[in-house]
């Protein structure tokens, strides 16, 4: 479970970096490529502050778009594997645009997604990290069983609703 949603992650990451227009961009994506992910993580994040203008937005665009990949994929496919499917694409709200670091001075990737599934209902999902959480196993594996334990209780709580209707 974690390993595929870090392997989505580093994948999509160094796909988006070796696409851009930005020379600085694409040569952090080379240098990194050789070292363990952890390594990885840890250089892109440190990097981040030390890029300017667009190059600096841009990098923050590319991560934060690469957390939203990554958990859109692993949204679906733990939905696919409790037997659902969504009605079409999710909606999804991926930050920050700028540099901001959160109360314990980190900065924090989000993700926000809604997904319509059959008959209406609407999921709504929220995913948020930092370095450390894309790098310490354990706390991707929490943030994984949050995004799961959030479905499955969405899902009960529209079945028991549709079984029930004069009790919702």
């Amino acid at each position: 479970m974690i390993q595929s949603f870090r392997t989505l992650f580093m994948n999509r990451l160094h796909m988006q970096m070796t696409k851009s227009q930005s020379a600085e961009i694409v040569q952090l994506s080379h240098e990194m490529q050789a070292k363990p992910f952890h390594e990885q993580i840890r250089m892109l994040f440190a990097q981040i502050p030390r890029f300017y203008r667009h190059v600096h937005t841009e990098l923050l665009t590319v991560l934060s778009e690469t957390l939203g990949y990554a958990s859109e994929t692993f949204v679906l496919q733990s939905l696919q594997e409790l037997g659902y499917s969504p009605v079409r694409k999710p909606s999804m709200l991926c930050g920050p645009r700028f540099y901001q670091l959160n109360p314990d001075g980190e900065l924090e990737l989000f993700a926000d997604l809604s997904i319509t599934c059959a008959k209406g209902n609407v999921l709504f999902i929220s995913v948020r990290c930092t370095k450390y959480d894309l790098i310490c196993d354990s706390s991707l594996r929490l943030i994984c069983e949050h995004v799961r334990q959030r479905l499955m209780k969405q899902l009960n709580k529209y079945e028991h609703a549709a079984e029930n209707p004069k009790a919702g």
